[in-house]
C-alpha cells in the first residue's frame, strides 16, 4: 500500500525470521494471516503451511523481542495482533489482541533496549480521531510483551491536529538500534519528518526533513 514494515528480522547469531501476509486460498483469502519461516544460518525452512495466528488478519510484521524471542503484529479489521514466543524459530506462538482506540489498522512496530524489552507500537485509526477528520497515528510503549502498556495510545506532540488535518494510513515507519527510536513520517499531503526518542519513547523530538 504507502511505506513498508520489518518484515526481516537478523539476530545478532546471524539467524533470521521472516514474517508477510500469508493466504493461499483464492478470492476473500479466508486463511490470511502472517506466514512465517526461519533461518538457522544455514537453510530456510520449508514453506509455510498455515498463518500463525488463529484467526483472519494481515499486514503481519516481525522484530526481535527480550533475550531470545521474536514478536510478530498485525491488524484483523477490528483489533491489533500480537503474536510472540520466547525463543526465535521454535514453539508455539501466543497470540492475543489489542484494542487500541478507533479502529486500529495498519500497525509498524520494533523493540528497543538492552535486550530488546521495549515494544513500540504504531497504528492510523482508520477513522477520525482527537481531532484529525482523516485519521491520527497513534503510539503505544509496552515493557512486558504488551501484557501492560505504560505509554498507551497517545498522539505524539507534533504530529496531532495543531500540526495536521490527518496523518494518512501506512506513511510511517519505525525503527530502533540500542534506546534510540525512530518513526519517519512522510505522507503525500503532509511535511516529511522523523519523531526521535534517545531514551526508549520517554521523550521525542520532532526533525523536520522537507516541509510540504
Amino acid at each position: 500500500n504507502s511505506f513498508t514494515a520489518n518484515h526481516l528480522a537478523r539476530y545478532e547469531d546471524g539467524t533470521m525470521g521472516a514474517a508477510w501476509t500469508y493466504g493461499l486460498e483464492a478470492t476473500a483469502v479466508a486463511d490470511r494471516g502472517t506466514g512465517y519461516n526461519y533461518y538457522d544460518g544455514n537453510t530456510w525452512g520449508g514453506v509455510p503451511q498455515a498463518r500463525i495466528e488463529d484467526h483472519r488478519c494481515g499486514w503481519g510484521h516481525i522484530s526481535d523481542w527480550d533475550a531470545d524471542g521474536e514478536f510478530v503484529v498485525a491488524h484483523n479489521g477490528t483489533n491489533l495482533t500480537l503474536s510472540s514466543r520466547p525463543a526465535k524459530g521454535t514453539g508455539a506462538w501466543t497470540t492475543f489482541q489489542y484494542t487500541g482506540v478507533a479502529q486500529p489498522s495498519w500497525p509498524k512496530h520494533a523493540t528497543s533496549g538492552d535486550n530488546n524489552e521495549y515494544l513500540h507500537v504504531v497504528y492510523h485509526t482508520y477513522n477520525e480521531y482527537g481531532g484529525m477528520p482523516g485519521g491520527a497515528m497513534i503510539y503505544c510503549r509496552s515493557t512486558d510483551g504488551g501484557a501492560n502498556w505504560d505509554i498507551q495510545d497517545v498522539i505524539l506532540d507534533g504530529t496531532g491536529p495543531d500540526a495536521y488535518f490527518e496523518i494518512q494510513a501506512e506513511t510511517y515507519f519505525i525503527a530502533a538500534r540500542g534506546n534510540i527510536v525512530a518513526i519517519l513520517v512522510g505522507g503525500a499531503w503532509n511535511d516529511m519528518f522523523i519523531m526521535k526518542s534517545y531514551d526508549n519513547g520517554d521523550t521525542w523530538e520532532k526533525l523536520m526533513i522537507w516541509e510540504h
